[in-house]
């Protein structure tokens, strides 16, 4: 069950999973109580398919927005609570700086204590949020997010892609300051001196466009960036099949899916050497680590790539087993049903103790 957004059905199959959507008025002048109406129809949804006879095992909630929701329904239902926590807002801003905030993580906190088990993407926030809610660690199990090359028009083995006299350094992602976009631009100049014909596209969306805008024309570097906004699937397939090399010198990154993508697409990757990115690229080996911040150890980085076919290749043939072993979905799912099953085992134990 999620909401109902612009373009979708009220009910579909997906992938062999039943998707139902509600729908819930958008105000922007009370975010809050957006958030109770969504968790309300939420509730109502389930109730109807309960009378229509469907039976669940299990609720698993993503996030804070739909905490409300999973705790009411598991306790109606008498079923085990499991929220996988992509992110914190305490992560994501450097901390509790104001009351929306608060909030917020108030709100996080609640989901943490209430479910029987968490999920997190990473170690990085795992840790994170046994910190934070003060959950014991033992009730956390992290999951990496999965990726299907496939569905990146990826078939088999190619190798990265030649980088020709204009080789286009890729990155995706939010433009917000802890994606870290300006350390791209701050290293272009330094690529630049090395890799003359060197062009960079930054895809994607967010308050912070204008500033590295800015920062680019300041460099001189504006007419080699292109800001392409945001990109479709189809798009971004297109993308990872032109470019030479990815990069993401994240801040602050729970996991870093698009890191993941790039090595599945096989283009070798730089990435910030934080969070969860920390955790998909062994530096080295199938991948580049830099220090948030460090853009003349990026620019050494990515135009040694640039330069260096041979060291790229066997970059991305490393990148590529590792993400059809560790990264699959049937490996991902089969985790997860184990997940599921101890929730049980543990709301079973509770009842137990109850009835002694």
């Amino acid at each position: 069950v999620t909401v109902l957004s612009g373009g979708g059905q009220p009910a579909e199959n997906m992938n062999g999973v039943r998707v139902y959507r509600v729908a819930v008025d958008t105000d922007q002048a009370d975010f809050f109580g957006w958030v109770v109406r969504l968790n309300r129809e939420m509730v109502a949804a389930v109730e109807r398919l309960c009378n229509e006879g469907r039976r669940f095992d299990v609720v698993h909630g993503h996030d804070w927005l739909v905490g409300l929701a999973g705790e009411e329904v598991a306790v109606r239902l008498g079923l085990p609570f499991v929220a996988t926590i992509h992110a914190t807002e305490h992560g994501r801003h450097g901390g509790i700086h104001n009351e929306l905030q608060h909030r917020i993580h108030t709100a996080e906190k609640r989901l943490a204590e209430r479910t029987t088990y968490l999920i997190c993407c990473s170690e990085y926030m795992a840790r994170e949020v046994a910190h934070l809610f003060g959950v014991p660690r033992g009730k956390i199990t992290v999951i990496p997010n999965g990726v299907d090359p496939a569905v990146l028009g990826v078939k088999g083995w190619r190798g990265p892609t030649l980088p020709g006299t204009e080789p286009l350094i890729l990155f995706l992602g939010r433009l917000v300051p802890e994606k870290g976009a300006q350390d791209l631009i701050r290293a272009l100049p330094l690529i630049a001196a090395r890799v003359p014909g060197v062009r960079a596209a930054i895809c994607g969306q967010g308050p912070y466009e204008d500033e590295l805008r800015h920062l680019a024309a300041a460099l001189g570097v504006a007419e080699r960036v292109t800001f392409a906004g945001f990109v479709d699937g189809g798009a971004r397939n297109q993308l990872f099949a032109q470019a030479a090399v990815a990069v993401f010198p994240s801040h602050y990154e729970p996991f870093g899916i698009v890191a993941l993508e790039a090595m599945a697409a096989q283009v070798p990757v730089v990435v910030g050497d934080t969070g969860g990115l920390s955790e998909v690229v062994e530096h080295g080996v199938d991948g580049f680590k830099v220090s948030p911040g460090r853009p003349e150890i990026l620019a050494r980085y990515v135009s040694e790539l640039l330069v260096n076919r041979t060291l790229a290749t066997e970059l991305c043939q490393r990148a590529w087993r590792k993400v059809r072993s560790t990264y699959n979905w049937r490996h991902i799912a089969l985790v997860t049903q184990e997940v599921y099953a101890r929730a049980w085992r543990a709301l079973v134990e509770v009842s137990k103790t109850e009835v002694l």
